[in-house]
């Protein structure tokens, strides 16, 4: 996951690039999203590619008809970020609630305990910060 984070953002912030990393984030969700269905771990995952994909497309540098670059030029940019982030707390604080889907159990479908919620704080915790950053090299990189 970090992996994917790292690859998006390595190549500067560009259209192109951006929409490279985009692409990049979809992809690798459409290899979750068989896993998602068993695991809350790949819901969580998934979750977190598709926040990562659409504030990128959020930060996506606006060009201007006289040429100048500006960054979230649209009046719709800010709050578009600003939902994404909210969205995908909620999201990942309702899985966080219920690991597995099943009230809670903690256990998936194959019977297997979860990963529990200490895995799931820390991978939020990177992919808040991971989120942070991302605004904040669209905004000032």
């Amino acid at each position: 996951m970090a992996v994917v984070m790292v690859a998006t953002m390595a190549f500067g912030h560009s259209v192109l690039n951006d929409l490279g990393g985009m692409l990049l984030l979809a992809g690798t969700s459409l290899a979750y999203a068989s896993g998602a269905r068993r695991d809350a771990t790949f819901r969580e995952h998934l979750v977190d590619l598709w926040a990562m994909a659409l504030t990128l497309f959020a930060c996506l540098p606006q060009h201007s008809g006289g040429g100048i670059h500006e960054h979230s030029g649209s009046p719709s940019g800010p709050l578009l970020v600003a939902a994404v982030l909210c969205g995908w707390l909620v999201a990942r604080v309702l899985l966080g609630r219920h690991p597995e889907g099943r009230g809670g159990s903690g256990r998936d479908r194959s019977g297997r305990s979860g990963g529990g919620a200490r895995s799931s704080v820390v991978s939020l915790a990177v992919v808040a910060v991971g989120l942070v950053a991302m605004v904040v090299v669209c905004t000032f990189g």
